[in-house]
């Protein structure tokens, strides 16, 4: 039996077919395994090295979450400045209105003093005043009914109500003439 010779086609064929093996099944089934080596030295557990779709699937989420969290503290921060501006703007404002209302107070404790003063000297001014209309009342009364004694000599003394004088035969004040 003759052994038939194959022809050099085949040849060609088959070395095409087994580069095509070794590129699309040898050498990711290499790298793979490289990477299962690598991430095995790394310490990652058995159960996540079957399941790198799902933990991409995680990442994408995480990475996505993370985005969003950043934004949101970006607006946290936003708005802290803006509101320590407002806090450091309403406390110069404080600070200003307890300086006014401290010049204020003195103000008027300072008016205070000086009107309780002016009342104490018209309420002396008054005293004084009263005193010497009662005096001149006084003398105007002894010398009214001293007049009228000379007319009507039963007049003994002299009343004075709601500031009008009267001449008495007896009782009020005694006048001498």
């Amino acid at each position: 039996m003759k052994i038939k010779e194959i022809p050099k086609g085949y040849y060609l064929l088959a070395a095409v077919a087994l580069i095509l093996l070794i590129i699309f099944v040898f050498v990711p089934m290499l790298k793979g395994y490289g990477m299962y080596r690598q991430m095995k030295a790394y310490g990652v557990p058995e159960e996540y090295l079957g399941d790198m779709q799902g933990l991409k699937d995680k990442n994408s989420g995480l990475t996505s979450s993370l985005d969003g969290m950043t934004m949101q503290r970006n607006q946290l921060t936003s708005s802290l400045q803006e509101s320590q501006t407002t806090l450091e703007s309403t406390k110069t404002s404080l600070e200003t209105c307890t300086t006014n209302a401290g010049k204020a107070e003195k103000l008027c404790q300072q008016l205070s003093d000086s009107l309780a003063q002016e009342k104490s000297d018209i309420q002396a001014d008054l005293t004084s005043c009263e005193d010497t209309a009662e005096g001149v009342l006084a003398d105007a009364a002894k010398q009214l009914c001293c007049i009228k004694k000379v007319f009507d000599s039963s007049i003994t003394g002299y009343k004075i109500d709601d500031d009008e004088i009267e001449c008495v035969s007896e009782g009020g004040v005694a006048i001498s003439c």
